[in-house]
């Protein structure tokens, strides 16, 4: 069976640096070969940044902005590809994400495999509001969020990963955009909900396919970038962690008070440390001090940090 994971890099620094940090983890961590990864560049991206992910044998196809205004739609750009559509499935990924594990044995199956949003973003209410402006016969099926437990509709998909079978992804092509033309429009209802724009036009495919989503489980995308109640109670071993950016100013993963958690970040961590002196560590640290206005640190300086996390994960 072929596999392929897959996200789309835009220009601006941040994404760059999570890409580079997706890459190294998904070969060191996921148990993934470099050919099966593929980055789609947004046309801008620099050639450094693009020779440098192909120079670790990472597919890296340059494609059009699909949106300057709505800039996480270029994830649709994906739908186009098609050494993915060539795939018997597809891992459709953003590019903060940290594999801790291999995530092989969920990638079966005929039918979209997706984690329900961890809070309700748009809540019901604001779902049956919108299958009533679709035309759409049936009410949407209700389902508890992953950390909050708040009411949401069923494919209310959290779009960090996506487990698409090849017959889903083709069904995607002409229909996911589409429906985030649809959804665009509809400011009156959603409001500030409106820039989920991906996610909520991925469960409306859904729900014009008749499809239901195989729900995944919060270890295979866990959030930390959210402070809910009781956030005590979802502490799980990850194999995937969706950071957003929850990051220090060297690039590594902030600890949030879970002990399972902490400890997949850590080793993640300890990979960055590992790999500190190669080049994508080395551009990793340099784009990471762009995205946050910092000047980048100076070798002594990352040094001395990269030491402190080597001695705080071998004591």
């Amino acid at each position: 069976m072929s596999v392929k994971y897959s996200c789309v890099m835009d220009t601006p620094a941040k994404f760059q640096h999570q890409a580079l940090l997706w890459a190294l983890t998904l070969v060191c961590r996921g148990g993934q070969a470099p050919e099966n990864l593929v980055v789609h560049a947004v046309e801008g991206t620099s050639q450094k940044q693009i020779d440098l992910l192909r120079s670790f044998g990472v597919q890296v196809p340059i494609v059009s902005r699909y949106s300057s205004v709505h800039p996480f739609l270029n994830k649709l750009r994906q739908l186009e590809s098609e050494t993915l559509r060539a795939a018997d499935h597809v891992v459709l990924c953003d590019t903060d994400l940290a594999f801790c594990s291999p995530i092989d044995a969920w990638v079966v199956g005929d039918r979209p495999r997706v984690k329900i949003v961890d809070i309700a973003n748009p809540p019901l209410r604001l779902w049956q509001m919108l299958f009533a402006a679709a035309g759409l016969a049936a009410a949407p099926r209700p389902a508890a969020t992953s950390l909050d437990a708040a009411e949401t509709y069923a494919n209310n998909c959290n779009g960090g990963l996506y487990i698409l079978p090849r017959a889903i992804l083709h069904a995607l092509h002409d229909i996911w955009p589409r429906w985030a033309e649809w959804v665009l429009r509809q400011g009156k209802i959603l409001g500030r909900f409106r820039t989920h724009v991906s996610q909520i036009s991925f469960g409306l495919a859904m729900e014009e396919l008749g499809v239901q989503v195989d729900l995944l489980p919060l270890a295979l995308n866990f959030p930390t970038n959210l402070n809910v109640p009781n956030l005590a109670a979802h502490d799980v071993t990850p194999a995937v962690i969706h950071y957003h950016s929850n990051l220090d100013r060297a690039g590594f993963l902030r600890p949030i008070g879970l002990p399972r958690v902490d400890a997949a970040a850590g080793d993640v961590n300890a990979l960055i440390a590992a790999e500190a002196g190669g080049p994508l560590m080395r551009e990793y640290r340099g784009r990471v001090a762009q995205a946050s206005g910092l000047p980048a640190l100076v070798h002594t300086q990352a040094e001395r940090v990269i030491r402190k996390v080597r001695k705080l994960v071998s004591g």
